[in-house]
């Protein structure tokens, strides 16, 4: 009778209460609770990164997008290699002996260019973009908010001319049935002025002029110049052991 008893007393317990654990037991559930979370979060993790890059970034390179993916789903390599990668703010920075109207990119182009190449200097209206995609370096260098007396006198400071032909400096002038305008007379006197004396300077009518600066080395565009025909050529010339423009 009592062996009944007890039967149906484990009868009365229902069959999925929770079996308990000692401590080692439950310290495994939990870390297998904890597992299963940290791969569910980390799939989400890995395929929110897959989304992003594939649109963002590399457009169906699949590669590329693997590479990326498997970096981002790495937070700590991931985060050190996107500070490094950084692109830094761009700045103009001061040179001693450097005229800081010269950016990178103008001292790029003057020490790349050799002798004979042509460097064309224009105002803020000459079509320089349309014109430069021709040119050796086929992007317009801006000399900002300058104008071309400051540009020409800048560039000169360290561009020798060609002492090696007659006339290393060109000049834009109207087409034959117009006249020059005094602001026109008054940049290239000024401007030229700065490149010094002992060389010829050339008329090159306005319709030539374009097409002798889509053949130049590159663009020089000083936005400060409204005055019209403030546009000119100038050829490269060689330095000389001393330093200075080597004449023949």
């Amino acid at each position: 009778m009592a062996e009944k008893k007890g039967e149906e007393k484990q009868a009365l317990v229902p069959h999925d209460k929770p079996v308990p654990m000692d401590g080692s037991a439950a310290m495994e559930a939990k870390r297998q609770r904890t597992h299963k979370m940290y791969c569910v979060l980390m799939a989400v993790y890995i395929f929110g990164g897959l989304v992003f890059y594939s649109i963002v970034a590399h457009g169906g390179d699949m590669a590329a997008l693997i590479f990326s993916t498997a970096a981002f789903s790495w937070a700590p390599l991931q985060r050190a290699s996107v500070s490094h990668a950084r692109v830094p703010p761009v700045t103009l920075g001061i040179l001693k002996g450097i005229d800081p109207v010269l950016t990178a990119d103008a001292l790029f182009a003057l020490r790349a260019a050799g002798h004979g190449d042509v460097i064309a200097v224009v105002d803020a209206n000459f079509p320089a973009a349309s014109t430069s995609v021709d040119c050796v370096i086929d992007d317009v260098i801006q000399l900002a908010g300058v104008d071309c007396t400051a540009g020409l006198a800048a560039i000169g400071s360290v561009l020798p001319l060609d002492l090696f032909v007659e006339q290393p400096v060109g000049k834009m002038v109207p087409s034959p049935g117009n006249d020059l305008p005094p602001l026109g007379e008054e940049v290239h006197k000024e401007a030229i002025s700065t490149l010094g004396s002992g060389f010829g300077v050339e008329e090159v009518e306005r319709f030539a002029f374009y097409a002798r600066a889509k053949d130049a080395f590159a663009v020089f565009q000083c936005s400060g110049e409204r005055r019209p025909y403030g546009c000119f050529l100038l050829t490269k010339g060689v330095v000389g052991p001393d330093g200075n423009d080597l004449a023949p």
